[in-house]
This record gives structure tokens, sequence and C-alpha cells, in this order.
């Protein structure tokens, strides 16, 4: 119940809130009653109390002096809103700032870290309309979402671009060194260009040609080119050998195209990473990673559209995603050899470390020389129709020789070509790759002589490719056949060229004293007048050397080689047997060796490693 305060009054001015007070003023001198509020709550009360002022103003009472002017001064302690108050003792001119849910005109009526909103202090928020609280822009920046491209910024962190430069949020590019925008790391990806390998990505499409390491098991990212650690750690121990990429097949494809007609569609499966390679035939050496989607029977569906066309003498070959590899000291790992439709790769990622205290080989595993022990020339014995065969490699497989311009065994692309037919000891030329094999010596004996008095030795091949193995990547090509003579059909088969090797992982070590990477070439055979065939003298002529393969190391971080530990040599030509060391079959070429590396690269390499 309000305290009543009561004064005997004359002619009286009076001035009240009426906010907060409830007044009854009535003068009984002229007998005139005026009433307010109050003289309905309380008509027997001030009946009884006539000529006095009555002012109720809830605990607050204030007694005005008869005949004087009579106000209420307002104070910030009153417990009355009044003067310039916002609300009860609060805003305004007052110290005291209001509190949540308390009226106000401005957020300075408000306490700290409250703002005026709709004309009541509250909390700020990032959805309110206004700049306020630690925003550096209208509900962004600050503790709120970070900001569009213009908006007002203190530091990148108030940016969506995380880009605040001279106070304004700035547009994301993909050369400001800050990974923004779409990117799945630092300028690259997404709308970007492809990140490279070891980085941050979400979708294959961040990685081209690479692939992007999903799925990835929970609480880790994906990473472009390591794949995902599906297949677990390798380890291949001590006297053991491991043979990888079994599940491989030819296949043919159309650039743009997501589908693949495939030999054979066992062991594939989605979600694997497939390499496709053009092995032989046109566009040899291209190459591209991808995805499956799906297998039906012999149509192999890819996750993303084919960049290269892809015709006979392509192969598609499951890439294994390791951990970890681990191949100890006299341990071995190695891939199928070439066999006129798939192998001569090894190629495998793996999101760790790549140990190598044994043999990685493909030593003798690319392209086929023509030619075998014991097998009879075509056609022997007699003045021959053909001429020794050429070496298999990436433009076809091996075939009969035919005569240069110089009466010599032409070449097959790369393969060398084959001593020429006649009495005796015509020589292969050597198989080609990163250099150019030697030819194989002219023989000078004996009957059936093609011209000028000479039997023509092969051509060497010619060399392929290029050094950055990105762009395309071969199987070593063979050596040329030696030539056969008049009486006999022995002669030296060609060497197989290297196969290649194709490690994308955030390391290698290869171990300096017993680690070997080998993708070197075969030896050319030797020419030989026993067996079935008949001959004699000096007989038939030697094989050209196989030249080395590929290898191809891509890390985030250092690769050790050793001290020659990694070759890509080539075969020597045969120079036995009956013709003997006088007429030898051409060498093979030198293979290719690329390292690109995150990290340093120590150690030395045959050929010397290409590192740009």
């Amino acid at each position: 119940m309000p305290r009543i305060y009561t004064r005997s009054v004359g002619p009286l001015k009076y001035t009240h809130d009426a906010a907060y007070c409830l007044d009854a003023v009535f003068f009984a001198q002229r007998g005139i009653l005026m009433r307010s509020t109050l003289t309905r709550l309380f008509p027997m009360l001030l009946a009884s109390v006539a000529g006095f002022v009555f002012s109720v103003c809830g605990s607050v009472a204030t007694e005005c002096d008869s005949g004087s002017s009579c106000s209420i001064e307002p104070t910030c302690t009153d417990k009355v809103r009044n003067g310039t108050e916002t609300d009860i003792d609060c805003g305004g001119s007052c110290a005291t700032k209001c509190q949540a849910m308390g009226k106000c005109g401005t957020s300075e009526d408000c306490g700290s870290g409250l703002v005026c909103l709709s004309g009541a202090c509250a909390a700020p928020s990032c959805k309110d309309g206004i700049k306020d609280g630690d925003e550096t822009d209208v509900d962004c920046g600050g503790s709120c979402f970070a900001c569009a491209p213009t908006a007002v910024c203190k530091v990148n962190g108030d940016c969506t671009s995380q880009n605040c430069s001279g106070g304004q949020c700035a547009a994301p590019t993909c050369t400001d060194g800050i990974k923004n925008g779409s990117e799945s790391d630092k300028d690259c990806g997404g709308s970007c260009s492809p990140c490279a390998i070891g980085k941050s990505c979400v979708v294959d499409g961040d990685c081209a040609p690479l692939t992007c390491g999903t799925p990835v098991p929970e609480g880790q990212s994906a990473v472009c080119g390591l794949g995902n650690g599906s297949d677990l750690d390798l380890t291949v121990p001590a006297g053991m050998t491991k043979v990888v990429n079994n599940v491989a097949t030819s296949g043919t494809g159309a650039a743009a195209s997501t589908t693949l007609t495939v030999r054979d569609g066992a062991g594939f499966a989605p979600d694997q990473i497939v390499l496709i390679h053009q092995t032989q035939g046109t566009g040899a050496g291209q190459h591209e990673l991808n995805r499956v989607a799906a297998i039906n029977g012999t149509t192999l569906t890819l996750k993303t559209p084919l960049k290269y066309d892809y015709v006979t003498g392509s192969q598609v070959i499951v890439v294994p995603q390791y951990g970890t590899v681990n191949v100890a000291n006299t341990a071995t790992l190695t891939a199928p050899a070439w066999d006129g439709q798939k192998g001569g790769l090894l190629v495998f990622m793996a999101k760790g470390d790549v140990t190598i205290a044994g043999t990685v080989t493909m030593a003798g595993k690319g392209f086929r020389g023509a030619g075998v022990v014991g097998t009879c020339f075509p056609s022997a014995p007699g003045c021959l129709l053909n001429h020794g065969r050429t070496g298999e490699s990436a433009t076809g497989p091996a075939n009969f020789s035919t005569l240069s311009a110089q009466s010599k065994g032409n070449n097959n692309g790369g393969g060398g070509g084959g001593g020429t037919r006649g009495q005796d000891c015509a020589a292969g030329g050597g198989g080609s790759y990163g250099t150019a094999g030697t030819a194989g010596v002219d023989g000078s004996l004996g009957n059936c002589i093609a011209v000028a008095g000479q039997h023509g030795g092969g051509l060497a091949g010619a060399m392929v490719g290029g050094p950055d193995l990105t762009q395309s990547i071969f199987l070593g090509s063979a050596g040329g056949e030696g030539g056969p003579d008049e009486d006999g059909a022995f002669p030296g088969p060609g060497g197989n060229g290297g196969g290649s090797v194709i490690i994308w992982s955030k390391s290698v070590a290869v171990d300096a004293t017993t680690g070997t990477v080998n993708v070197s070439g075969v030896a050319g055979g030797v020419g030989s007048t026993t067996g079935p065939c008949g001959g004699s003298g000096a007989g038939m002529g030697n094989g050209g050397g196989g030249a080395g393969g590929a290898v191809r190391i891509v890390t985030t971080d250092a690769v050790s080689l050793g001290t020659g530990r990694v070759t890509a040599a080539g075969g020597a030509g045969g120079a036995a047997g009956s013709c003997g060391a006088a007429y030898p079959g051409g060498a093979g070429g030198l293979g290719r060796v690329q390292v690109r590396a995150g990290g340093t690269i120590t150690g030395t390499s045959t050929p010397a490693a290409f590192t740009n």
C-alpha cells in the first residue's frame, strides 16, 4: 500500500510525474472538489481529510509548502523514471547504464556489452541488422561470421577471403598466398589450378592429373596424389618376393568420355584409383589417373572424363594405396612383365614413407626382343626371305626388318633393327629410350650378300619421349634380333627393354648399401649354329640390347637415391656365340629417371635424374 503524505495548503501549484504518481487535490475553501484516479481508489479517506493535498508516488512522496511552486527534482537514485532517464534510474544523463530488457533510446543508455534494439537493451547479435558488439561491419567480423569482400575489417580473420587489405575485405584470388574462396589448399584446387602432391583436396578435380585420396578414415584429411592408405602398410620380408599390380587389363576409351571398354573387368571395384596408359600404338606414352565409379562386365565407368583417347595398345592398372612401404634387405618388389596387352608397369601410392633396403625391379620387363633361343628362324635354311626381326617398342610389336637406304635393318621406332639375312654375323641394333642405342655391326662373310659385299646390321632405335615423365612415360624398347645365315637359324634374340616404376609417396629412401631400384634393359642374345635348324661356320648374328625403362618418383618430402642405386641402363649387345665379339649387337640406350620432391634430393642415379 503506498504511503500518504498530507499538508494543509492554500492556493497551490503542483507538478508531478504522471507515469509514477497518483494525486488528489481539492480546495475546501471554495467547496470545489477535483478528483484524480486516487479519489476513486480512496473515497472515504479523501472525504475525511478535506483541505489537504495528497501525493502518492509508489514508495516516493514529496511535500509542498502552501503557496509555493512545487516539483519533483529528478535524481538517478530516486527509483522513479524521470528527467532524461530512459528507464528507472538508468540511461540518459545517469552514470548508471540500463541492463538487459531496460528501456533505451540509443546503445549509450545500455550497460557494457549491450546494445539498444527496438527500444530495449539486449546483447549484440550477429543477425540483428546493425553493426554492434565487436563486429567490423554489419553482422560480420569480430566474433561473428566472416565478412564478404568490400566489407570493413581489422584483421584477416574478419574476412571470408582471409585477406584484410587497407581495412577492407579483398576478394579471393588464386595468387594471394591464402587458402580462400573455393580453394582446397593455398592458391590451388576448386576454381584455381590443380594442387600438387600432398596438398589438401576435397575431390579429384582439386588434384588433376593426380587424384584426391578419398574416401579417408574419420578424423583424417584427404591429400592429393598419395592415396588414402586403404591397402594398409606393405612390408616385404627378407628373402621374399611380392608381385603387385596384378589387376590390369587392356582397354580403350574416347577423350571426354567416362567409360572404358576393357578386355577383363575382374578385380576392378568402385573407388579404386586406376592408371590408364597408352603403352603401345597411337598416342603412346600418354597416361592419366582416374577413379572407378562402377564396373559392369567389360564396361568400366570412371568418375572423371578421360583427358585422352585410348586405343588398341592401352592398358588399365589398379593402383594400390598403401600406408607405408618397406622392402627389406634381400626382399624383392616387382610387377608383371609386359605381355603384349598389359604389364610392364610397377605403380603405387603411399601416404607414408617408402623404405627400400632390398630390390624394386622391373629390369627386362618392358618391350620384348624377338627371337627365342632354340627356336628356328622362319624359312631357314637357305638364302632367307626375311631379315632379322625388330625389337618391340611403343610403335608396335616386333616384325621382320626392312632394308634402309644404307642396306641396314630398319628400326621399329625405339626398337632396334634386325640384322639383315645372308652369311654371316649381321647383328641386331640396340633399343633406345632416353638416349639412342648403337647399331649392330655389319656381317661381312659368306654368300647371300645383300648389298655391296655386306650383310647390314640393324639400326639403333630412335629416342622417344622427354625427360619430364609427367607428360609421357614409356617402357624400354627392345633390341633387334641378329641376322640369320643361309644354312642355319639361331640368330641371337634381341634383349628386352626395362619396365617402368612410378611411385607417389611422402618420401623415398633407397638404402645406400643394399637397396636398388632397377629398370634396366637386358643384353642381346648370341647367335648359334647348333640345333635342329642346321648351320656351320661363323653363323648367325648377335642380338641388340634392350633400352632402360623409366623411374618416376614424386614425393612431398625428401628423396634419397643412394649412389648409383637407381638404374635405368641399357643392355649390352650380344657378343659371343659363333660370330664372337668381333660382331656384337648394338647396345641399348639409357632409360629415364625423374624425381620431383617436396624436400631435398640426395644421391645419384643412372641416368642422372631430371628434377625440374
